[in-house]
């Protein structure tokens, strides 16, 4: 892990970097650490697939 203050910082905005909610600056700020941290970029992925699995849920129920 990069470090626990990176971490910190990131984990909290993950659902709203994932969801396009940030501003540029810290979109950035965000996409860098991913690319240092092996355990927030896999927080990250575990979100991004439980985000598509409900969506695909979603879709299902209104069909």
């Amino acid at each position: 892990m990069e470090g626990d203050a990176g971490c910190a910082r990131v984990l909290p905005a993950l659902s709203d970097f994932l969801d396009g909610e940030l501003d540029a600056m810290t979109a950035w700020a965000v996409r860098q650490h991913l690319a240092r941290c092996p355990h927030c970029r896999a927080r990250y992925a575990n979100l991004h697939r439980t985000v598509a699995a409900l969506k695909g849920v979603g879709a299902r129920r209104r069909s």
